[in-house]
């Protein structure tokens, strides 16, 4: 009688704790503003993968023995990736974008404003790393950027000129 119990008390707590973490939306071209059709969704540190469709739309998730902040990564060929993590309480959901930035040289000094050569720029951040995303019905709406080194160099630029001008 005394091991039933013990038997049914541990089935219960590994039944009870059940939990259900589940993620969808669409993946966007950042560009253009487009569905992408088969960008790889995956369950950092898990063993689960998903393809956006024809629509760029995307579910995944796992019914697990316990909760945890589901994070997420999303690639896709000449597309920089985006990284997240969902944490969530009864009130809000806390969303945190993986953020990385390298900084590349340039061939030669940059002068924002060329009759000042005081100023120069040798080197300039560029984002590793896709940022843009909304959420609409808790569904998660992810754009990513494409990889284009040249053109984020030459739009920092722009940006500095104007700046400095």
């Amino acid at each position: 009688m005394y091991k039933r119990v013990i038997l049914i008390s541990i089935l219960f707590l590994l039944f009870s704790c059940d939990c259900q973490i589940g993620i969808q939306g669409q993946i966007l071209s950042a560009n253009t503003n487009k569905p992408i059709h088969g960008a790889k969704i995956e369950m950092i540190d898990r063993e689960i993968i998903s393809f956006s469709n024809r629509d760029g739309f995307f579910g995944i998730g796992e019914m697990t023995g316990f909760c945890y902040n589901p994070k997420i990564r999303v690639t896709y060929k000449n597309y920089k990736p985006f990284e997240i993590e969902l944490s969530s309480d009864l009130n809000e959901t806390i969303f945190k974008i993986k953020e990385e930035s390298e900084y590349i040289d340039l061939d030669k000094p940059y002068y924002p404003n060329p009759e000042n050569k005081r100023t120069s720029i040798g080197a300039i951040p560029i984002e590793n790393y896709s940022r843009n995303f909304k959420v609409i019905n808790d569904s998660l709406f992810i754009y990513l950027d494409k990889e284009n080194l040249n053109g984020e160099i030459d739009s920092i630029k722009q940006i500095l000129s104007k700046r400095y001008q």
